[in-house]
């Protein structure tokens, strides 16, 4: 208390944390809001040069496909953006589709695809069954069947056509070697075909042996050893235990395996070019001959239209089992 020139005056000691009546310490309340709109702040900086890219490489491309659709742009005239001198043609792009020679390359797609789809997930699931085994050296085994599917599948293809190379590939000497005559591989139209989908499964090969040793692995061990004691053969343990408990792995495989069948492009292009008389012309190479070498870039738009309503069906019947599975063993 300060008394000056007889006026009485109080000085309040300082006051550390303001409270209200109930008890509640703004102070502390302002230093969390802060920090909080700091940490956003710097979210924020780390996601936006991933959101312009996602938005300009992604969304962008997308809007403007379902625009070029419905028009018969070559890719050269007009403005994209403004849309000033393009002409919109309607559904004719579309009819186009569903010509014979078009309808021909689908199935050509699809028979690859489907060919691809079986032999891999039934190799991919004997060579877990395998790979889950105690034996000595595996995990090395294991790395270098695995090793294809982290390689460009452009470089495989390059390799590949040096094997093919009918003067001086690899494949032809060893049949020389062994007194067979030489294959010209590029103009056969079976071994083409043939060899597009060897490679496309032994790409994806290590991929699927490890999705289903994921399976194998959740596997209870004790339903084996029950099994055993009830003198139940190995057979009998696959198709009554391994395989009905691994069962959302086999559909996750199978789903996703018939959504990337439809992506079928760098052995056609880098090894069949889609020959020998568009043998091995799958969507995805007609979709980039129409766009880039062709510049009919409305076709190619409403080609890519379809596949992506194609492959959006198979991802939403994808989710649904998952969904479906995910609820049935919660019951």
């Amino acid at each position: 208390m300060d008394q000056t020139q007889g006026n009485i005056s109080i000085n309040p000691a300082p006051v550390k944390n303001q409270k209200d009546p109930e008890g509640m310490d703004f102070s502390k309340l302002n230093k969390t809001s802060n920090r909080q709109k700091i940490i956003n702040r710097n979210a924020w900086c780390f996601v936006t040069p991933m959101l312009l890219y996602y938005i300009l490489f992604s969304v962008v491309p997308i809007a403007l496909l379902f625009v070029l659709c419905w028009t018969d742009w070559n890719g050269v005239n007009g403005n994209i953006f403004t849309l000033e001198g393009i002409n919109f043609v309607g559904v004719e792009q579309f009819k186009k589709i569903f010509q014979p020679e078009y309808l021909k390359l689908i199935w050509n797609t699809a028979l690859m695809g489907l060919i691809q789809l079986i032999v891999g997930m039934v190799l991919g699931f004997l060579i877990a069954q395998i790979f889950v085994m105690k034996i000595r050296g595996m995990y090395l085994f294991r790395t270098i069947w695995y090793l294809p599917s982290v390689c460009s599948m452009a470089v495989i293809s390059q390799i590949f056509s040096l094997f093919l190379n009918t003067t001086y590939g690899i494949f032809n000497i060893m049949l020389e070697k062994i007194g067979l005559n030489a294959i010209n591989w590029f103009d056969s139209t079976f071994w083409m075909f043939f060899w597009i989908i060897v490679i496309g499964i032994w790409k994806g090969l290590g991929g699927t042996c490890l999705y289903f040793m994921a399976g194998l692995n959740g596997v209870p061990v004790e339903l084996y050893e029950a099994a055993s004691v009830d003198g139940v053969n190995k057979y009998q343990k696959m198709w009554y235990i391994t395989i009905p408990m691994i069962k959302p792995m086999t559909s996750y495989v199978f789903i996703t395996s018939c959504i990337g069948m439809w992506g079928t492009f760098e052995t056609v292009q880098l090894i069949s070019n889609g020959g020998p008389n568009q043998s091995t012309e799958v969507i995805m190479f007609l979709i980039y001959k129409q766009c880039f070498k062709n510049f009919n870039m409305g076709f190619g738009a409403a080609l890519s239209v379809v596949l992506l309503f194609m492959i959006m069906v198979l991802t939403i019947i994808n989710f649904r089992l998952t969904n479906l599975q995910i609820s049935g063993r919660a019951d």
